[in-house]
């Protein structure tokens, strides 16, 4: 039995469906939490716990139990939408996704505590499951061994030899001589089965096989140029509108009071957007580029390319505190990431011709 052919667990299929469905039920909580974070009934809430044992005595106030709670509800995003992106190839055997997974649960399960306890628990025991006997076999590609032993067969005693049957001499004394076939018997048909000469040799690659683009790698190029393309367009927007014309920024900074009490001007404020949009810019256009490279089969684009997702992924995650609609674009590059790193891309690299 080859290992595409291998069914897949139950234990497997109930952990990478859990992972699935309790990720979106996290990132759903995150999103609830970071909301009303602020409000009168959290604040409320928050004081109560302060004034009461075990937290009465820790010295923890109100902004710093809110601090913490945010950053742990970002973690437990950023975790819950690459676990829900992974959970997806762990239903297709994909090695590193298992273990992707398994990271990503610690952090998840710590930080549930905070927001989504029990769907980050089914989470992080369902990660658990994807380390039994039976799901290591197949990730592994091996054939399950029975659970069984085989029943002892009966003991086989050796027949006894049969002797040959007697020949009577003929009238003149002699043994009879046995009896030539026709040559007609003694060749092979030519109708029936021939030998086959060519087993074990090398079999000869289908044309065109080799050269063939997989589809993971148009579509890690295509979310890469679609996104891409947006950042680089709300970029460029923001480096013309802003010098000319401060009226958004300016609301921002008034209705934020942080901005006044770190000592950070309106003008510092802008210089620190236009210098963010610009760096922004030129990293979209260098994403946008590189996929271009590694559509045309560059080694070098890819793995360039999957540094650049890596890092979009974690700096994404960091801007959740102002836009928790962030954590899709942390899922998409952490997709685009896994899709660079599979087996079949890796190969369509490495078998590239001097002419491709």
């Amino acid at each position: 039995m080859s290992e595409r052919t291998l069914p897949r667990p139950p234990q497997v299929t109930f952990s990478g469906w859990a992972i699935l469905v309790g990720s979106v039920i996290v990132l759903v909580s995150v999103y609830d939490t970071v909301a009303n974070l602020r409000s009168i009934d959290t604040r409320e809430e928050v004081e109560r716990m302060l004034s009461e044992p075990p937290l009465s005595g820790t010295g923890l106030g109100l902004e710093r139990v809110l601090d913490m709670m945010h950053g742990a509800s970002l973690v437990a995003g950023g975790c819950a939408a690459a676990m829900a992106v992974l959970g997806f190839f762990v239903l297709r055997r994909h090695q590193q996704a298992r273990i992707g997974v398994s990271v990503l649960a610690v952090p998840l399960f710590l930080c549930g505590l905070v927001v989504g306890g029990f769907a980050a628990s089914m989470v992080a025991v369902a990660a658990v499951l994807l380390w039994t006997r039976p799901a290591r076999d197949w990730f592994a590609g091996r054939t399950p061994e029975p659970t069984s032993r085989p029943a002892a067969r009966a003991p086989q005693w050796p027949e006894r030899p049969v002797a040959p049957p007697r020949r009577e001499p003929s009238a003149h004394g002699s043994l009879p001589q046995p009896t030539a076939h026709p040559a007609s018997e003694q060749q092979p048909d030519p109708n029936g089965p021939r030998a086959w000469s060519d087993f074990g040799a090398p079999q000869t690659p289908e044309p065109g096989r080799a050269s063939r683009r997989p589809r993971e790698v148009i579509s890690a190029c295509i979310m890469v140029w679609v996104f891409g393309g947006m950042a680089l367009a709300s970029t460029l927007t923001a480096l013309v509108m802003v010098p000319s014309d401060d009226t958004v920024l300016r609301d921002l900074y008034e209705q934020d009071e942080r901005f006044a009490d770190s000592g950070v001007t309106l003008s510092a404020l802008r210089a620190t957007v236009l210098a963010l949009s610009a760096g922004l810019a030129l990293w979209a256009l260098a994403a946008v580029v590189l996929a271009l490279f590694a559509f045309l089969r560059h080694n070098w684009a890819r793995w360039a390319l999957f540094g650049s997702s890596v890092a979009t992924a974690v700096f994404s995650l960091l801007l959740v505190i102002g836009a928790p609609m962030m954590l899709v674009l942390t899922g998409v590059a952490v997709y685009a990431a896994v899709l660079l790193t599979r087996p079949s891309v890796a190969a369509w690299y490495r078998d590239k011709s001097p002419g491709a």
